[in-house]
């Protein structure tokens, strides 16, 4: 497509006060506008209206209809496991729910995805993985000769694994023997099956 052919290249208004005389529309700067339209319109699989101005009102956005077109044809569409295209962020609360498959997971909504009500960083705490895996941990006191029941921080939604103890300060002899049994998905019992008493750091593993 080339521009009008004045020595800048633009149309130049009349104006008979100073003499000056406007720019004069060629034939073929006109050709040229109407096959570039065309061309357009029908690129877009449109056909040319043929209707009469004279005798009928012309359909005036059959451009403005092929760019809309040509502009979908090229865009792409919902991304999917088979097709590559477009998708959303998900949220932090999406990413936490873990159950939204239309939505995309940067590394910080990947981070976000173990936070919120799927994190509890504290000394009695859990860290939920998804897939559905549950790692708790915590202390609680404990006395010589007494299996103690005690409840998790958060119930397992199927099964707790297996639970693992240590002593920690207090007044456990250096043969103090800790022991701890899975009784449920939601507490556990600890022992000292040797004298004193002090905490008793645990560790579980469910899903």
């Amino acid at each position: 497509m080339r521009k009008i052919n004045t020595p800048d290249g633009n149309w130049v208004p009349g104006d008979p006060t100073t003499n000056t005389k406007g720019t004069l529309i060629r034939h073929w700067f006109l050709q040229m506008l109407q096959d570039e339209l065309c061309a357009l319109v029908t690129a877009a699989g449109l056909s040319l209206d043929p209707s009469d101005p004279a005798v009928e009102p012309p359909d005036n956005t059959q451009v403005l209809q092929a760019v809309q077109v040509l502009i979908e044809a090229v865009s792409p569409g919902a991304a999917s496991e088979a097709t590559a295209g477009v998708m959303a962020i998900a949220t932090a609360a999406e990413a936490q729910a873990g159950v939204d498959d239309a939505r995309a997971l940067t590394p910080v909504k990947l981070a976000a995805a173990h936070q919120g009500s799927n994190q509890s960083l504290s000394p009695n705490g859990y860290q939920r993985f998804p897939g559905g895996l549950i790692l708790q941990w915590g202390t609680v006191a404990g006395s010589e000769d007494v299996w103690a029941t005690r409840n998790f921080n958060i119930a397992f939604a199927n099964a707790a694994l297996t639970i693992v103890v240590s002593g920690s300060a207090g007044t456990f002899g250096t043969d103090t023997d800790i022991q701890a049994r899975v009784i449920s998905a939601t507490q556990f019992q600890v022992q000292n099956n040797a004298y004193g008493s002090g905490t008793i750091n645990w560790i579980a593993i469910g899903y």
